[in-house]
């Protein structure tokens, strides 16, 4: 009996198939938008004389880490005297205590004795009382340098012509706060950071990565807190919830948009990270 031939398979349309099934993936499948904790880097800026300028450690949160891993805070109390840190966790806390401590002493027309006593004594940084209408100040200031700058003499006039772009640059700035305090308080005083206010992270060569990593990790637990605290207290939701949707659309979401730069305006994550040291 002849054997029967087993006719071929025409595979001539698998390669059309995997196309549309690649195709058909492609287009049904969403890409989520990354939400990691981004910085920005400072821009470069000339170095000046700073010997005879001192610096209030009030407002600087310094954290040091050496090359035995040891924790330290640089002028926690004021007074040059490092304090050694045992439990890094403690560091979140640490840093939380330092943004808000003074925040209820920033309108000093309302200050009693008592208050400007234990506003005086401690070592946090210094809330003042900003309103929408304040930031005018700046854009006075602004014109009132350029009006003195045109009466100079060319040479000289090029020279100062740097400082104006700075503080053209903090128009800008001062503009976009304006507009949301303007918005969401009116002309009602808000509590404002002082803008030296800054965390100093330094670490050495030799300081393990995980314990520079921890730190990183608990600056931005600290961070994270005050400001959803302040957005669960203004917006009645978290602040991841307010940013998620931020980011995810910032156009369809644009109110949420304003209230994630607006909780940001209000506690500033002013980070200064220093290179490392043999």
């Amino acid at each position: 009996m002849a054997k029967r031939e087993i006719p071929e398979i025409n595979a001539g349309s698998m390669a059309d198939i995997a196309f549309l099934l690649l195709l058909f993936f492609l287009v049904t499948t969403t890409m989520d938008k990354d939400q990691a904790y981004i910085r920005k880097i400072p821009e470069k800026i000339e170095k000046k004389n700073t010997e005879n300028q001192e610096i209030d450690t009030r407002n600087v949160f310094h954290i040091y880490a050496n090359a035995n891993n040891e924790l330290i805070l640089k002028d926690r109390n004021g007074k040059n005297k490092p304090v050694f840190v045992k439990d890094i966790e403690s560091i979140s806390e640490l840093l939380y205590e330092w943004y808000v401590t003074n925040r209820e002493f920033f309108d000093a027309e309302k200050l009693t004795a008592a208050d400007k006593q234990k506003k005086a004594e401690n070592q946090f940084p210094w809330y003042s009382a900003s309103s929408a209408n304040d930031y005018r100040i700046v854009k006075e200031n602004y014109f009132s340098q350029i009006e003195d700058i045109e009466k100079l003499p060319e040479g000289e006039r090029k020279k100062q012509e740097e400082n104006l772009t700075m503080i053209y640059n903090e128009i800008q700035k001062a503009e976009e706060k304006r507009k949301l305090f303007k918005e969401f308080f009116g002309d009602l005083k808000v509590p404002e950071l002082s803008d030296k206010a800054h965390i100093r992270i330094e670490v050495q060569e030799k300081t393990s990565y995980e314990l520079f990593a921890k730190i990183q990790s608990e600056v931005e637990e600290a961070v994270y807190r005050v400001r959803d605290e302040e957005c669960r207290a203004k917006f009645g939701e978290s602040y991841e919830a307010v940013k998620g949707k931020a980011i995810q659309d910032e156009e369809k979401y644009e109110d949420d948009k304003k209230k994630w730069d607006l909780i940001d305006l209000l506690f500033p994550a002013n980070i200064i990270e220093v290179l490392p040291k043999n």
